[in-house]
């Protein structure tokens, strides 16, 4: 597998870890992606937030991003299992 079709997998698991270090927990539904800071209410996650935070990894990994970068990985995090849940989690629910 070649570096760039790899770079998306790189960026997704950095913006995850740099979340759950900030408290953050995102989740995705059949409607698409939440975010919760510190256990409280579950906000639809906003493109723009999302592409946001990708950019804050590429920057991290002092990587360059693009169009192309961004939404893979915004593909990519959509995609993981774990993160998938049928509905909403409610505060206090074991992740």
């Amino acid at each position: 597998m070649s570096q760039h079709a790899t770079q998306h997998v790189l960026v997704g698991k950095t913006l995850l870890a740099a979340m759950d270090a900030d408290d953050q927990q995102i989740v995705s539904t059949h409607t698409g992606l939440w975010v919760s800071e510190g256990g409280q209410e579950w906000v639809p996650m906003c493109k723009m937030y999302l592409a946001i935070r990708i950019e804050l990894a590429c920057r991290e990994l002092d990587m360059a991003s693009s169009t192309a970068l961004i939404y893979e990985t915004r593909k990519w995090i959509e995609r993981q299992p774990q993160l998938f849940r049928n509905e909403l989690p409610q505060p206090g629910d074991p992740w």
